[in-house]
């Protein structure tokens, strides 16, 4: 019955490190790092069409950046402090997308949000924190805010959303939910699930991702989706042989479903949006 859902697959030169889907443009942001040569490449995938926008590109900054967010045609890259605090996100560089050129640069600022057409933005390792609206087009500063605004800021760089993202719900083991979904699946799947199952349900289908582990100490990391009344719509096997549990979690975006399957693969699975349970 899976092969009844229509499928894409997108290959990178890595690891598939972070997933960025933005509810605005309905596009998702691709972080992928290949550790062998310590390269970060940067992908941009459009939901609706399954166009593939910005394919492996690079700052001459070749390992220490990550995306930060989207924003109408621009890409946002952060930097990473290498000194006192290593690792935690400093300096934003806005590139737009389209012609892979740099807007502008600022080294010392963190991205905290952003809302027609304003950056929110911190000055790294700044106590106590103070922010400033940025254009997010140009690098411009408009205003600064003290510390007790930052909450109330942050809650308005919310915007109304046209793609909404739907996230799974993940419960640990020795919860109750977990041992309820564990018990499905072992009736369901003849399958023992441990650590964690990811659990989402939308208007027509319900999605279980989970790992199994083998005699041998390794996992290996399964995703089923049933209609809502328990019939399997979909069913794939995301990774095997796994060392150590983790990795980013699948998500359903316009109608799409992407999770990652061998860590280099990103699939986009149709679902379907009316389901007959008669």
């Amino acid at each position: 019955m899976s092969s009844q859902l229509s499928t894409t697959s997108f290959l990178f030169k890595g690891d598939i490190w972070r997933l960025l889907p933005d509810e605005a443009t309905g596009i998702v942001g691709v972080e992928v790092r290949d550790t062998a040569s310590l390269q970060v490449y940067f992908c941009l995938i459009s939901v609706g069409s399954s166009q593939v926008l910005l394919d492996h590109f690079q700052l001459p900054e070749s390992w220490w950046v990550g995306l930060a967010g989207i924003h109408e045609q621009v890409l946002y890259l952060n930097g990473f402090e290498r000194t006192g605090q290593i690792g935690h996100p400093k300096g934003i560089t806005a590139v737009h997308w389209a012609t892979q050129k740099v807007f502008f640069e600022l080294p010392a600022a963190t991205l905290e949000g952003i809302s027609h057409g304003t950056l929110l933005v911190s000055e790294a390792g700044t106590q106590p924190k103070v922010l400033y609206r940025v254009n997010a087009l140009s690098g411009e500063v408009f205003s600064s805010f003290s510390q007790p605004e930052v909450p109330t800021i942050q809650e308005n760089t919310k915007e109304a959303t046209a793609y909404q993202v739907l996230y799974p719900e993940i419960y640990e083991q020795g919860s109750t939910y977990f041992d309820d979904l564990a018990t499905f699946l072992l009736k369901d799947r003849a399958q023992v699930a441990t650590s964690s199952v990811e659990y989402l349900e939308t208007d027509s289908c319900f999605i279980l991702s989970y790992y199994v582990r083998q005699e041998n100490g390794l996992f290996v990391k399964f995703l089923v989706t049933y209609t809502l009344n328990g019939a399997v719509l979909y069913e794939c096997c995301l990774l095997k042989d796994a060392e150590r549990i983790g990795g980013p979690p699948f998500f359903v975006q316009a109608g799409q479903l992407f999770l990652v399957q061998d860590k280099n693969v990103l699939l986009s699975v149709s679902l379907p949006v009316n389901v007959n349970f008669d």
